[in-house]
C-alpha cells in the first residue's frame, strides 16, 4: 500500500512570513551566484541592540575586527537572582553562509528568548558572508570569535554537484524555506571553486573527513525536523559523532521544517527552548 503523504499545517501568519522570506531570498539570489544585498535587506529586517532590558534581557554589540565586519551580539538576562556563573551559549546564525546576520530580527528574537528562559548568556556571532567571502572565511571568523570570547574576562564551478541526492532531498519538495536548487546555490557560493559537497568542511564525516575521535569535543544537542530536506545530512552528522565516541543527543520534530526555531508561532519553538534549557542545565551540573 502506498504511503499517504503527510501535510504540513501552518497558521496563515506563519505561511505569510515564510512566503515573504523565501521570496526575498529568491529575489536577491542572482543567476551568477552573487547576492543583491539591497534587495535582501528589504526582506531581512534588523533589530538593534538594547542595553535597556527588553523582556528581561539586555543586549550589546561587541566588535572584534572592523576590517572584516566580525562582531557579536551578547544577550544577558537581567532578572537572574543567582550569584553563580551563568552558562554561555554560542550561536552561529543560519542562512547558508550567504544570507542573514547576527542582528537579523528573527535570530534576535530567538537569542533573546534563549537567554531569558534558560537564564544564560547568549553570544550570537556575525561572520563574513558568501559569495563575497568564500570558505574558509566563515570558519576563520568563527574560530577567531571563539578565541576572542575565550580570552574575555567574563565562476568556474562544476555545472552539477557530484553527489546524487539523499532520500529526504528527493522526497521533500515544496516545503518551506529551502529546496535542492536553493541549497545547491548556497554551496556553490560558499565552497572554493571546483569543490562539491564531499568537501571536508561540509560533509564532516564523508570520504574526505578528518578523524576527530581523539579531539576533545563538547556534548552536542541536535534538532532535526521531519519536513527539512537536509535531515538525512543532519542524521549522518549525528551518527558520525556517535561513531567517533562523542556525546550527542538527537531530538526529532516530525512536523517541523527547516529554520522553524526562528518562528515563535511554530509549536516546536517552545519545545526547542525547553530542550535546550534542560540540556544546558544538565551539562552545567556536570562541570
Amino acid at each position: 500500500m502506498a504511503e499517504t503523504p503527510r501535510t504540513l499545517r501552518l497558521s496563515l501568519k506563519t505561511r505569510l512570513l515564510l512566503a515573504a522570506h523565501s521570496f526575498g531570498i529568491r529575489a536577491a539570489s542572482r543567476s551568477d551566484h552573487t547576492v543583491n544585498r539591497s534587495v535582501l535587506n528589504v526582506f531581512d529586517p534588523k533589530a538593534a541592540a538594547s542595553a535597556k532590558p527588553i523582556d528581561g534581557v539586555s543586549s550589546f554589540d561587541i566588535t572584534i575586527d572592523p576590517t572584516r565586519n566580525l562582531w557579536f551580539r551578547l544577550y544577558a538576562p537581567t532578572s537572574t537572582a543567582t550569584t553563580d556563573a551563568l552558562p554561555v551559549i554560542i550561536f552561529f546564525h543560519g542562512g547558508g553562509f550567504a544570507f542573514m546576520a547576527a542582528n537579523s530580527k528573527s535570530f534576535d528574537v530567538l537569542c533573546r528568548r534563549l537567554a531569558r528562559e534558560i537564564n544564560a548568556v547568549v553570544i550570537s556571532i556575525n561572520y563574513r558572508l558568501a559569495p563575497e567571502y568564500k570558505n574558509p572565511c566563515q570558519y576563520e571568523d568563527g574560530f577567531d570569535a571563539l578565541k576572542y570570547i575565550d580570552d574575555m574576562a567574563f565562476e568556474n564551478f562544476p555545472a552539477k554537484l557530484d553527489l546524487g541526492r539523499s532520500e529526504s532531498e528527493i522526497k521533500l519538495v515544496g516545503v518551506p524555506l529551502i529546496s535542492v536548487e536553493g541549497t545547491d546555490w548556497m554551496w556553490k557560493a560558499f565552497l572554493p571553486e571546483g569543490s562539491d559537497r564531499n568537501h571536508s568542511v561540509v560533509n564532516i564525516f564523508g570520504p574526505n573527513a578528518v578523524d576527530i575521535s581523539g579531539v576533545k569535543f563538547p556534548a552536542t544537542l541536535l534538532f532535526v525536523g521531519g519536513f527539512d530536506p537536509l535531515q538525512d545530512w543532519q542524521k549522518r552528522y549525528h551518527e558520525g559523532l556517535k561513531k567517533s565516541g562523542k556525546e550527542v543527543h538527537l531530538v526529532e520534530y516530525p512536523n517541523a521544517f527547516h529554520g522553524f526555531y526562528c518562528l515563535p508561532e511554530s509549536p516546536e519553538f517552545s519545545l526547542l527552548i525547553g530542550e535546550v534549557k534542560s540540556f544546558v542545565q544538565k551539562q552545567s551540573s556536570l562541570t
